[in-house]
């Protein structure tokens, strides 16, 4: 089905076993070709090239000096370029492996002569293998007959076909009988009469093939195109939707009909475009990813011992102290883990879907299996526990602490089954990797520490500004130990900070205390009713403003020019009428303006708080009482 990019923990023996015989499957064989070894000690100092550390059959040491043998090769490089050239190339030979590997002796030994400074011993091999390429030119199995050419013809014709637009039956049987007989004519021991037959028969089931409609052949492009998708990150879940959608598509698919109902096709195309339009890449932490080695671009026979199950992250608690707890969930419900449904078992008589659940023959003798979780920032930590009960091969549920921020590799491990006393090869279940949330404290500590700083020096900042500092750095602290995300200890890191930058000192008093103190002490029988009234209004926000521990610079600031505007605006009564006033002597007048003078003077010198606007109303008294007189 899809593809994956790397091969997860590929260095575990565990694993790397179980891969070993997963690949057996679709490994070819190659015939065997002489090799020569690289990374002599023996290489010359102005050499680019690999050199040999021992010598090819029939060029012993000694043999020839580094002079003869360059002429040797090129001779033989000589002898090969003329003799592909006469024969026509590949329209000669066949394209196969051997022909393939002469191609590569040949434009290897040109390389080395043309750079000219390697060892005898590695040009007796270049020579070695120039002898074997010429063999292999004239070998008769590797030259063309009649019917090979035509198989080739026929290989090239299929090239130049889209599959997609025909059946999957029809194309098949096509498709098998062109690679049978490639394999047949790049090979030997087949005869002219057989090699005849597979060309009619080609030729019979490419005339048989059958077109199919434009939907069809768009849902088949479509299919095409996702399982050619790599993984890459994904989310589990837009995985395994991918998995699914492709699933279905290629079960209406196979089944090789020529048309398809409007309303099917539809649904097929809509999920699969979805599914394809729908993969989500995984955040960095908190999430899981697929996906699962051992089960992609497999079919499956009844008999294969080819299970499934879920095995996930349920649950996670970051516990704030560095570490977090994970809650693993093993279900063994035989679903298929790439795409979470039944798995497709082709190849069988129906080609049925099913459920393959793990059975206790799955596992070692001793019945233990277990839960591996490998992570790359701290060592392998199992979940040791055996897991032997009934209860627990169906489903079990297993927590585990490990650090804030790991990376956690999701493995079921076993020893394989036993038969006729014999153990079968361990295995590794690859079930998706886990990456659990990552959590930055260093800011909202330096925080909390700046704070419980500030908090020691409380008397200097207003009360109400460090009840609200407190607040806040309680509610961080409590954060800071419960969070399960970076975006609680980020606003919580917010709200303490606005909280520091929204504290307040306690504003100097002390010039407001002296203004109230003098307007306290003026005698406001002498002055209007409306003027003494502000001033009383003046020094109650004054006094109120005196008494507020929280008050602010501005507070105060405001008090204070409130009081003076008010002292500053006091108006004097008029006299009384003219007949009603006793005549006075002149040493009475004086009295009177020198008892002026003296109480003026007297609140001059006690309000100190606004000696010049306090100047010019004391001043301004002075001055209609005079005019007033005279």
């Amino acid at each position: 089905m899809m593809k994956k990019n790397h091969l997860k923990n590929a260095g575990k023996t565990a694993l790397s076993a179980a891969l070993a015989v997963t690949m057996a499957t679709s490994m070819f064989s190659i015939s065997a070709v002489a090799a020569e070894d690289v990374g002599s000690v023996a290489v010359l100092a102005d050499s680019s090239l690999d050199q040999s550390s021992n010598y090819p059959p029939t060029y012993t040491e000694g043999l020839y000096t580094v002079d003869q043998l360059k002429t040797m090769l090129a001779e033989k490089i000589e002898k090969y370029k003329n003799l592909w050239e006469e024969k026509g190339g590949l329209t000669y030979w066949k394209n196969n492996r051997s022909v393939q590997t002469s191609q590569d002796y040949y434009e290897k030994a040109i390389l080395y002569l043309e750079e000219g400074n390697s060892t005898a011993m590695t040009f007796s091999w270049r020579c070695y293998q120039m002898d074997t390429a010429l063999k292999t030119l004239n070998s008769d199995a590797n030259i063309h007959t009649e019917a090979t050419k035509a198989i080739y013809a026929l290989n090239e014709e299929m090239a130049s076909l889209n599959s997609i637009n025909y059946t999957t039956d029809s194309w098949n049987a096509y498709a098998d009988m062109v690679n049978e007989a490639m394999t047949k004519a790049n090979g030997s021991g087949t005869s002219e009469e057989r090699l005849q037959q597979y060309v009619e028969e080609i030729k019979e089931l490419k005339a048989a093939l059958v077109e199919i409609d434009q939907q069809l052949i768009q849902l088949k492009a479509l299919v095409e195109e996702c399982e050619a998708i790599t993984y890459d990150n994904y989310t589990r879940e837009s995985w395994q939707a991918l998995g699914a959608a492709i699933m279905y598509a290629n079960e209406e698919l196979d089944k090789s009909e020529v048309t398809i109902d409007d309303a099917v096709f539809e649904e097929l195309y809509g999920n699969l475009q979805g599914a394809k339009e729908g993969l989500t890449p995984a955040a960095t932490s908190g999430a899981e990813y697929g996906i699962l080695d051992y089960w992609q671009g497999k079919t499956y026979e009844t008999n294969q011992k080819v299970r499934g199950g879920k095995l996930y992250v349920s649950g996670e608690k970051i516990l704030g102290n560095g570490y977090t707890e994970l809650t693993i969930t093993w279900i063994n419900d035989g679903t298929n883990p790439e795409t979470g449904g039944l798995f497709h078992n082709r190849y069988t008589a129906n080609e049925e879907y099913s459920l393959r659940p793990f059975t206790e023959s799955d596992w070692e003798e001793d019945d233990e299996w277990w839960i591996d979780l490998s992570g790359s920032l701290f060592n392998d930590q199992t979940v040791e526990d055996p897991m032997l009960t009934e209860e627990d091969y169906d489903g079990c549920t297993k927590t585990v602490i490990v650090p804030t921020g790991t990376t956690v590799e999701l493995e079921l491990h076993s020893w394989g089954n036993t038969g006729a006393g014999t153990h079968s090869t361990a295995r590794t279940y690859s079930m998706g990797t886990y990456y659990t949330k990552s959590m930055d404290y260093s800011e909202l500590d330096a925080a909390i520490e700046q704070a419980n700083e500030l908090l020691t020096n409380s008397d200097t900042y207003t009360p109400a500004s460090m009840e609200a500092l407190k607040s806040m750095l309680d509610q961080a602290v409590n954060v800071r130990s419960t969070a399960q995300d970076q975006s609680e200890l980020d606003q919580a890191l917010a709200q303490l900070n606005d909280a520091i930058a929204g504290i307040t000192e306690r504003a100097d008093k002390q010039e407001l205390q002296e203004a109230v103190d003098a307007a306290e002490k003026i005698d406001q029988s002498g002055y209007t009713e409306e003027s003494v009234e502000d001033l009383k209004n003046a020094l109650t926000e004054a006094n109120r403003v005196l008494d507020d521990p929280n008050a602010s610079e501005e507070d105060v600031k405001a008090a204070l020019d409130q009081l003076t505007k008010a002292v500053n605006a006091l108006s004097v009564l008029p006299d009384r009428p003219a007949d009603e006033e006793k005549p006075a002597d002149q040493g009475d007048q004086e009295n009177t303006e020198d008892q002026v003078d003296t109480s003026a003077a007297a609140m001059a010198g006690s309000y100190a708080f606004a000696l010049v606007a306090g100047g010019i109303a004391l001043g301004g008294i002075r001055k209609r009482q005079r005019s007033e007189k005279k």
